[in-house]
Parts: C-alpha cells; sequence; structure tokens
C-alpha cells in the first residue's frame, strides 16, 4: 500500500525496478508489482507533466491572475523524475 500510494520514481527506477522484478518476485505477485508498477508511475508522471502543462500556462496574460496551485517548482520535478536530475 505504502508503494502503490507513493508519490513515484524517476524513469532511470523505473527501469530498474522493471527489470529487477522478475528476479525478486515470482507467481502471481510479479504481474500484481508490476501492474502497480506501472500505475504509480503513469499516475504520477501524468501529475507532473499537468503541473509542467500549469508552469508554462502560467505565463500567457490570460492566466497572470489566476493561481499557481502546485507549478512553481514544476520545472526542477519534471527534471527529477524524467532524468533523474536534481536541480542544485
Amino acid at each position: 500500500q505504502k508503494f502503490a500510494s507513493s508519490k513515484g520514481f524517476c524513469t532511470k527506477h523505473f527501469g530498474m525496478l522493471y527489470d529487477g522484478a522478475p528476479s525478486a518476485l515470482s507467481g502471481k505477485r510479479l504481474p500484481e508489482f508490476i501492474q502497480t508498477l506501472n500505475q504509480v508511475y503513469l499516475a504520477n508522471m501524468k501529475r507532473v507533466t499537468d503541473d509542467l502543462e500549469w508552469f508554462t500556462d502560467k505565463f500567457d496574460y490570460r492566466n497572470e491572475d489566476k493561481p499557481w496551485k502546485n507549478s512553481k517548482d514544476a520545472l526542477p520535478r519534471s527534471m527529477n523524475k524524467t532524468n533523474s536530475i536534481l536541480p542544485q
């Protein structure tokens, strides 16, 4: 449950988890883990993508008075999620 409700992981670690799962899990636990892994990854990538899209839309003059929501740090978070880059 903790894994399923996490904020996800970067693409590099997604690949490591996906590739390493068959050596650590078997039977019905493997497909369940892969399904949860995919769901967590995709849901959190969508969240970051949506925040990044709003971050860029916020610079449109029509949106200047609208709230930032969770997008103020969308750029470094998207860099971290996609490329494992932690901005200084």
